[in-house]
């Protein structure tokens, strides 16, 4: 007679015979090897979960935020880091004017405070600056925080930008090239 799992006790391949115990102890012993296909299909479905639900949740902590600043790459750089070191207490741990980044420690709101890193680094492009801010171990709506409150610290200290320039382009010359229309 073969044994149907029902509980997972022991192994489909357990053949019970009175006659002989040891074979139903050598079976038993085996078991551990063995898993009843229910429960590793049950636990597999529940770590495919876990791992999506983190997935999920976990990419707004590795987001950041972005926008275009029509402000001087100075004028960020310098109103960034006032605005962390002066205006929210914040610790700059490393900064470079030159790279134009800074490092600092974003305390969120709360209590107990948790210090976690985060980076604001800027990027001269075509006549704006990339304004990019980082914290990744929190959600995004923190870099969104710290982004809008540092764009109207700007606003407030150097008034609206200026409008980009447009390029301007070369009028068409209307002299010919000497050596274009030469028929030999």
């Amino acid at each position: 007679m073969t044994c149907v799992p029902t509980e997972c006790r022991e192994p489909p391949c357990v053949k019970r015979n009175a006659a002989d115990p040891g074979d139903v102890a050598a079976a038993r012993s085996r078991a551990g090897k063995h898993r009843c296909t229910a429960q590793k299909g049950a636990r597999c479905a529940g770590i495919a979960v876990l791992v999506g639900a983190l997935v999920l949740c976990g990419q707004s902590a590795h987001a950041k935020v972005e926008t275009l600043c029509e402000y001087s790459l100075a004028q960020t750089y310098s109103a960034a880091l006032r605005y962390l070191r002066v205006d929210k207490g914040f610790e700059v741990v490393e900064k470079d004017p030159t790279a134009a980044y800074v490092l600092f420690r974003y305390v969120p709101p709360g209590s107990p405070p948790r210090p976690c890193d985060g980076s604001i680094e800027l990027v001269q492009l075509n006549g704006r600056v990339r304004l990019q801010i980082r914290v990744p171990t929190m959600p995004t709506y923190h870099e969104q925080i710290l982004r809008d409150e540092l764009l109207k610290k700007m606003r407030d200290e150097y008034g609206d930008p200026l409008p980009a320039k447009p390029p301007t382009k070369k009028a068409p010359s209307t002299e010919r090239d000497a050596g274009a229309n030469r028929s030999q």
